[in-house]
């Protein structure tokens, strides 16, 4: 998996599983279509996931 860490953020993309939550808990179903959008390109296009995955940024103490 892919990380890009600067001094204070750590960010990555989230896993196949992570996405598919956010689709079944979203309930705006625009934003479930468009999730749902990028986690198929996800799995289509498993070299590129970094373009298609919704992102986790997480900040350091």
């Amino acid at each position: 998996m892919i990380k890009i860490e600067t001094e204070r953020l750590l960010l990555h993309p989230i896993s196949d599983e992570e996405m598919q939550k956010i689709i079944d808990d979203e309930k705006n179903p625009e934003m479930q279509k468009a999730y749902s959008e990028m986690l198929q390109g996800c799995l289509d296009n498993p070299e590129d996931r970094v373009w298609f995955a919704t992102w986790n940024m997480e900040l350091k103490e």
